[in-house]
């Protein structure tokens, strides 16, 4: 889809093994930082 952009998470930082599915605080800010990145490659003009 244009204008989409997918984002991994950072893995191995959960909050814990019997919660795989949640970032703990260093794996948010990761995520944080990929969410940005990725938004300025779509803002970003082709070339």
């Amino acid at each position: 889809m244009p204008n989409t952009a997918f984002v991994p998470g950072p893995l191995g930082a959960y909050n814990s093994e019997v919660d795989p599915l949640h970032h703990d605080a260093v794996g948010q800010r990761e995520l944080g930082r990929r969410y940005v990145a990725a938004a300025r490659g779509l803002l970003s003009p082709p070339g």
